[in-house]
Order: structure tokens, then C-alpha cells, then sequence
């Protein structure tokens, strides 16, 4: 299996749609990420996206008591952000 740290950048998308992360088996894709899979896409902590999801810079939905953040928000985001950088 390979690691996060193995996985370049460019891939990440791949990578997550392949369910694979370094502490997950391999699951089908989602539309909808966990805080540690939008971390590894993100190349951020968990606690680091806990913090932006709850000040609203990310994306995000409760679903019971976890915290989903859909990818198509994200990508759309990130995008966006690089297209208008502050």
C-alpha cells in the first residue's frame, strides 16, 4: 500500500478516489471526504482542517457526530483560491 508522504501532489485526487490512505483500507470513492482524507488532500493536520471547517474557510457537513467535507466543494475552493490569491 502506498504512503501519503509517497503520493506526489498531483495525484492526490487519485489517490483519495482510490480509498487509499495511510490509515484507512481501501473503501469505494466518495463524493464526501473525512477530515483526515481532506487533510492528506490538503497536505494539512486534522486538527488543522477541524479548525478551518469550523470557521467556515472549508466546506463542510455533519452527519451524525463526524464531519464530512464534500470533495467537489473543496476542489472548487482550492481552485478558486488559486485563481484569486489574496
Amino acid at each position: 500500500m502506498s504512503k501519503v508522504s509517497d503520493i506526489p501532489p498531483d495525484n492526490a485526487r487519485t489517490f483519495l478516489e482510490a480509498g487509499r490512505t495511510a490509515s484507512a483500507p481501501t473503501v469505494l470513492p466518495s463524493p464526501l471526504l473525512t477530515v483526515v482524507q481532506a487533510g492528506h488532500y490538503l497536505q494539512l493536520s486534522r486538527n488543522r482542517v477541524y479548525e478551518l471547517c469550523r470557521s467556515g474557510a472549508i466546506p463542510s457537513v455533519r452527519i451524525g457526530g463526524s464531519i464530512r467535507i464534500p470533495l467537489a466543494a473543496l476542489e472548487k475552493q482550492v481552485t478558486s483560491s488559486l485563481n484569486n490569491p489574496d
